[in-house]
């Protein structure tokens, strides 16, 4: 019996010892495997961490080179396309077989796409030598809305047989009130007006030193010199409806017949009912007249910024400050039309009330692009800084008043001095602020306000109106779609009123404020109704699905309608933008 149990034991002992040789090479194989593992996770872990920082290394010069170059992109693309690569190239990517730039999709789009190759650790074990990285950027450019006009000119003129628009350019004197509907151009408040401060010097918070910039795109040189003209852009006070009794009577219009045919027409007067369609209407201030200075830039590529585009200074385009004329104490306009009378002012009689050129580029030193026409009244001299490419602002010049005209820029198709130009492949537009003066007696018109297309969906349109309804009645005014606007493409539905639009004025408790959403339309403007010196905001929704016909250079101009059934005395500032940054990534 002690034997059995003794060989029982031997056995348990003996499985026991193989069990273990068992589990310890199992143990051994398992280790094996695991280490293995560990080493492979360890492997991969150095390729995942490089391919990670590569990754996002990649990412950002990518979003980079999209963000760089699509503010160009508008105005050539092979510019934009440089400005891409060459920052890729700054972050280490100079390979163009890796590197691809294109349209995203519209016309103020850029996609960019970056591939890099990164040389593997532990994969190359495995047979993958490198692993080839790919990221790609969408940027979106909206620059400054277009406002005034698809035309070439902004502004009535009255030599033309075309029908006018009914108002005219404005720019103020610094020492003019703000209230008096120069937003920008005023130092001085007043009373009850937006955007003031009785502590601060000028108290207007809203004025700029840089004055007004309008854009002029030129699609291609023609071969031909380019011109910018102003219609009486000297400053000579008439009055408001030119019933100041400054101008001519009719024996000096007689007389003035002599040397201007159409003396009797081109050089009477007015009166509030009816002002003439040659009266600006330019207004002093005790003879404190304002003077226009006229500054021409040249393209450049920061679009998104104005002040920095080089000043024009070739001979018949240099920075030139237009004379005023003090015709309360002065010589009259009549004895400075007279061409045999001793105050003769040749000066005078070529501008007033006509056409003048300012700036004229010869033919060769025109390129394509867009130029900017500065307009301030703020400069004492015109004599250029240290700084080649600015003025200096003189905060000492006190000069008041208003003066009006209009403006036009083409190409000269014939040679000769003041003649019309030709606006073919040119367009003129107010960028970001347009000043505008209006003394048609009832006025009933649609003003061009801004181009918006199809980049615009989904966003608003921000309308700003500044010191509107000085007229003799009240009236409307509505914010209206482009004439070929559609719903959801070239065939859909017609988008004949925008609604869902909010307005907001900046004391609504200042008068009434009746508005009607559902058209974009506000009633009962007149300044006895609260809208003297006041803010007025249009906020309209672009639809999701909007559509416009962006291929016509007049198409996607949406227009406000002003419907002033009284007389009209209306010096105002409007001001349009997109909400939302004019530089983004879009993915």
């Amino acid at each position: 019996m002690i034997s059995r149990l003794a060989s029982v034991a031997h056995r348990r002992r003996s499985f026991r010892r193989r069990r273990d040789r068992g589990e310890r090479g199992v143990v051994l194989v398992y280790t094996a495997l695991m280490a293995a593992t560990i080493v492979g996770f360890a492997g991969f872990s150095v390729d995942f961490g490089r391919w990670y920082i590569e990754s996002a290394r990649v990412q950002n010069a990518t979003d980079a080179a999209a963000l760089g170059g699509v503010v160009q992109i508008s105005t050539d693309f092979d510019d934009a396309e440089d400005i891409s690569r060459g920052l890729l190239e700054g972050h280490g990517y100079d390979d163009p077989n890796q590197i691809e730039v294109g349209y995203g999709d519209s016309v103020n789009q850029m996609r960019v796409t970056t591939s890099s190759t990164v040389d593997n650790v532990f994969a190359s074990i495995f047979g993958v030598d490198q692993t080839t990285i790919t990221r790609s950027a969408l940027a979106e450019y909206l620059g400054p809305v277009p406002l005034g006009s698809p035309e070439n000119s902004l502004g009535n003129d009255p030599d033309s047989a075309v029908e006018p628009p009914d108002y005219w350019l404005n720019i103020a004197g610094p020492d003019a009130t703000k209230q008096s509907g120069d937003r920008f151009a005023a130092k001085n408040c007043g009373n009850s007006v937006a955007n003031c401060d009785s502590a601060e010097n000028p108290n207007n918070l809203d004025y700029s030193r840089d004055g007004y910039f309008f854009s002029v795109d030129v699609d291609a040189a023609t071969g031909q010199n380019l011109e910018v003209q102003l219609w009486d852009g000297i400053m000579a006070y008439v009055g408001d409806y030119c019933e100041a009794g400054t101008l001519p009577d009719a024996a000096e219009r007689a007389d003035l017949a002599t040397w201007y045919a159409d003396a009797d027409e081109r050089y009477t007067g007015g009166t509030q009912t009816n002002p003439g369609p040659y009266c600006t209407g330019d207004q002093d201030i005790s003879g404190d007249d304002v003077e226009l200075t006229v500054i021409v830039r040249e393209p450049d590529d920061t679009p998104w910024l104005s002040t920095d585009n080089p000043v024009v200074t070739d001979a018949g385009c240099e920075p030139t400050t237009l004379p005023s004329y003090d015709t309360r104490n002065g010589p009259s306009i009549y004895q400075m039309l007279k061409q045999d009378g001793a105050d003769y002012d040749p000066a005078f009689a070529s501008m007033f009330r006509r056409w003048a050129t300012v700036c004229e580029i010869q033919a060769e030193n025109v390129v394509s692009g867009e130029y900017l026409v500065q307009l301030r009244s703020n400069v004492a001299d015109t004599n250029l800084t240290t700084f080649d490419d600015q003025l200096t602002y003189d905060p000492s010049i006190s000069t008041g008043g208003h003066n009006r005209f209009s403006m036009r820029v083409g190409f000269d198709d014939d040679g000769l001095d003041n003649t019309p130009v030709v606006g073919n492949g040119v367009q003129l537009y107010a960028n970001g602020k347009f000043p505008i003066y209006a003394n048609e007696n009832g006025s009933n018109t649609d003003f061009y306000l801004a181009r918006v297309d199809q980049r615009y969906q989904g966003r608003s349109l921000n309308v700003t109106l500044f010191d509107l309804g000085d007229a003799s009645q009240a009236g409307t005014l509505r914010v209206q779609p482009p004439e070929e606007a559609k719903l959801g493409g070239a065939s859909g539905s017609d988008l004949d009123w925008f609604s869902g639009c909010n307005f907001y004025k900046d004391d609504p408790d200042d008068g009434t404020f009746n508005t009607d959403p559902s058209t974009c339309q506000i009633n009962d403007v007149r300044f006895s109704n609260g809208y003297q010196g006041r803010i007025v905001e249009v906020v309209v929704p672009i639809p999701d699905d909007y559509w416009c016909d962006r291929d016509d250079p007049d198409g996607c101009w949406i227009k406000v309608l002003a419907d002033f059934p009284g007389g009209v005395n209306d010096t105002t500032t409007w001001a349009a933008e997109v909400i939302g940054d004019p530089v983004r990534l879009v993915e």
